[in-house]
C-alpha cells in the first residue's frame, strides 16, 4: 500500500492505545515516519474493549492482518456472538439475542469480515506486533507528555521518563490519542462539552475455574445479570478460567472503593461460596462529550481525546479505528504533497457527524442496563415466574434491539457535509440504526461486493483514489477514463482504476465512482462538464475552485 516518501517530515502520535496504534500504522504504512509516545510501560493488562465489530475487521484485512487477530483471539473465532439475559448466571434465562455481535456471518454479506470476540490487550498486542514491523515506526514507551509547542512548520513535544529525564520530540504534525485525560488536548487548550459523569462503573478480571463448567447457559459473549440486588455484565475472557465483569450505574458519589467486590460477583453467579478471585479493577464513568474542535493548528485529536460516550454498543474502539483510517490517510496524502493542509479539515467535519450520531444512540442504550429489567417475579420457579420471564423477555429485546443489531451504525453512517466530498444528483439514503443498505452515492462507504470466491472489491483499491468504472474495459478504456487518469497525473493524485464485472454494477450504477482510501465514496456520477481536474483538486483540497454541474450518470 505504501508511496514514496516526497519529503522529510513525519508524525508523532502520543498513546498506544487501538487508536493510537492504527493511526501510526495507518501511516507508516503508507511511508510516513512516525513517532508513538506511551506513557505507560506496556500494553493495558484490562481486557476493556471486546469487540472488534464488522467495519473494523474490514480494516484489518485492509492492512493484511484479519486472520492474525482472528489467531490472536483467547475463546477462538467460532466462539458465538451471543447476548444472553439472566436472573443470576446460574439462575433462569430470560431472553437472548443470537449471533447479536455479528461473530458468525454478517447478513447478505454486506462486509468482506465478521467481527471478531477479542480482549483489548490480546488486539493492542497485534496492532503494536503490526506497527513495530514497519522500519519508519517509532515506539517509545514510559514517557509523559508534559509540553505541545507549535511553530510554523512544526511541533514540539516535551515529555519526561520515569527518572524525570527530559527530552524534545519533532514532527511536522502531532496526533493526541491519549484517552479521557488527554495531555495533549489540554496542552493545546481545548475543551469537553457535554455531560462529563452520567454515572459511575466498576470493571473486574477475576478467575473462577470451575464457573464455565457450571454454567447452565449456553456460551455467549455477555450475560446481562437482570439482578435488582447485583446487576452488571459477565463473561469469559479465555476458556481457562479467567472472567470480566462490569458493574454498572453506580451514583456519581458513591465510592466504588468501599465495594465488596467478591460478593458482587457472587451475587451475580448466584452461588454464595462459589470461589472467586479479583485480579484487577478499573473504575470509569459514562460521558457524553465531545471536543469544541479536532484540530488546532498542526495538532488533530481523535478517539477518546476527541469524543467520549457509554461503551454500550461497542461503538468506542471501533469509532476510533475509523478516525484513525479517517485521519491517517489524509495526513499522509498531506505529507506527500498530494493533498493540500486543508484535506484535513474535512476529518473534523465528517468524524464530527459520526460522533455526533454515535454519543446520541450510545447514551440511549445506556439508559437500559441490566438493572432495567430486574424484577423479583423473574426468581421463580413456577408458571408466574415464567409468564414474567416471558413478559420481561421481550420487553428487553424490544429494549435492546438497537443496541445489539446495529449492523447501520456500523456500515451505515455517511456524510452529508463533507468539504471533499462532490455530491451529485444520487440522494443518500435515510440513516438506520439497525438496517444497512449499500449505496455507492457519494458521502457513503463504498459497498462491499465480492469478485472472487475469496477477493473482495475492497482488496483492489489503490493507495490513493480509486476509480471504480462501469464503462469501457481494461483493454479498451472510455475516452474518459482516459481523460481521468492524465488528469490524475497532471495533478499529482495516485490513481488505481478497476473495471467492475458486470454483477457488481447493480451496487455500482454510475459511471464513475472514485472511492478514497478509507473505503468512502468521494464522488459517483459521469464525466464532470468542467473536466477531471477540478473534481480532482477539490477531493485532495488542492484547490477551492467550485464544481460545476456534471453530467449524467
Amino acid at each position: 500500500m505504501g508511496l514514496n516518501r516526497k519529503t522529510a517530515q513525519d508524525v508523532i502520535v502520543v498513546g498506544a492505545g487501538p487508536v493510537g496504534l492504527a493511526t501510526a500504522i495507518e501511516l507508516a504504512q503508507r511511508g510516513i515516519a512516525v513517532t508513538l509516545l506511551e506513557r505507560s510501560e506496556r500494553i493495558t493488562p484490562q481486557p476493556r474493549a471486546k469487540l472488534v465489530n464488522v467495519r473494523s475487521m474490514s480494516l484489518m484485512r485492509r492492512w493484511g492482518i484479519a486472520e492474525s487477530v482472528r489467531s490472536a483471539a483467547p475463546l477462538g473465532r467460532e466462539w458465538p456472538g451471543d447476548i444472553a439475559f439472566v436472573t443470576e448466571l446460574l439462575g433462569f434465562e430470560v431472553a437472548r439475542m443470537p449471533n447479536a455481535l455479528m461473530t458468525q456471518g454478517v447478513p447478505g454479506e454486506v462486509a468482506p469480515e465478521t467481527a471478531l470476540t477479542i480482549p483489548q490487550r490480546e488486539f493492542e498486542q497485534v496492532l503494536l506486533d503490526l506497527l513495530r514491523s514497519f522500519a519508519l515506526a517509532r515506539v517509545v514507551m514510559g514517557v509523559t507528555v508534559s509540553g505541545v509547542v507549535q511553530a510554523a512548520e512544526e511541533v514540539l513535544v516535551t515529555c519526561r521518563d520515569a527518572d524525570g529525564a527530559e527530552q524534545v520530540e519533532k514532527a511536522s504534525w502531532l496526533v493526541g490519542c491519549d484517552g479521557a485525560h488527554s495531555a495533549v488536548r489540554a496542552a493545546i487548550g481545548v475543551e469537553m462539552s457535554g455531560q462529563p459523569a452520567i454515572a459511575r462503573n466498576l470493571g473486574v478480571v477475576f478467575r473462577s475455574d470451575a464457573l464455565a463448567a457450571m454454567n447452565p447457559h449456553a456460551d455467549a459473549v455477555q450475560y446481562w445479570v437482570a439482578n435488582p440486588d447485583w446487576p452488571g455484565i459477565m463473561g469469559q475472557l479465555d476458556t481457562q478460567g479467567t472472567w470480566w465483569a462490569q458493574l454498572t450505574g453506580f451514583a456519581n458519589d458513591q465510592d466504588l472503593r468501599a465495594l465488596d467486590i467478591e460478593q458482587h460477583i457472587r451475587g451475580m453467579i448466584g452461588s454464595a461460596d462459589s470461589p472467586v478471585e479479583v485480579l484487577g479493577t478499573e473504575s470509569w464513568a459514562a460521558r457524553q462529550q465531545l471536543a469544541d474542535t479536532y484540530r488546532r493548528g498542526r495538532v488533530l485529536l481523535a478517539g477518546d481525546a476527541a469524543h467520549l460516550h457509554p461503551p454500550m454498543g461497542g461503538y468506542g474502539m471501533n469509532m476510533g479505528l475509523g478516525d484513525a483510517v479517517d485521519l491517517g490517510w489524509r495526513l499522509a496524502a498531506v505529507l506527500q504533497g498530494w493533498a493540500g493542509p486543508e484535506l484535513l479539515d474535512g476529518y473534523v467535519s465528517e468524524r464530527r457527524e459520526v460522533h455526533r450520531r454515535v454519543l446520541t444512540e450510545s447514551t440511549a442504550n445506556y439508559r437500559h442496563l441490566s438493572q432495567s429489567f430486574g424484577d423479583p417475579a423473574l426468581f421463580d420457579d413456577s408458571p408466574l415466574g415464567q409468564r414474567a420471564r416471558d413478559r420481561t423477555g421481550a420487553q428487553i429485546v424490544t429494549a435492546k434491539m438497537r443496541e445489539f443489531r446495529s449492523i447501520g451504525m456500523q456500515l451505515g453512517c455517511f456524510y452529508t457535509q463533507s468539504p471533499q466530498i462532490v455530491y451529485g444528483g444520487r440522494d443518500t439514503l435515510e440513516f438506520s440504526v439497525t438496517e444497512y443498505h449499500p449505496s455507492s452515492a457519494a458521502g457513503h462507504l463504498a459497498p462491499h461486493v465480492w469478485l472472487d470466491d475469496d477477493v473482495a472489491l475492497y482488496d483492489t483499491l489503490g493507495p490513493g483514489l480509486t476509480a471504480l468504472l462501469s464503462c469501457g474495459t481494461p483493454t479498451r478504456p472510455s475516452e474518459g477514463t482516459t481523460r481521468l487518469v492524465d488528469a490524475a497525473r497532471r495533478l499529482g493524485t495516485p490513481i488505481t482504476t478497476v473495471h467492475l464485472p458486470d454483477a457488481a454494477r447493480r451496487l455500482y450504477p454510475c459511471r464513475y465512482t472514485l472511492v478514497r482510501p478509507d473505503q468512502y465514496v468521494a464522488y459517483s456520477g459521469g464525466v464532470p462538464r468542467s473536466g477531471w481536474e477540478p473534481l480532482l483538486a477539490s477531493i485532495t483540497a488542492t484547490t477551492r475552485r467550485g464544481m460545476e454541474p456534471h453530467e449524467p450518470s
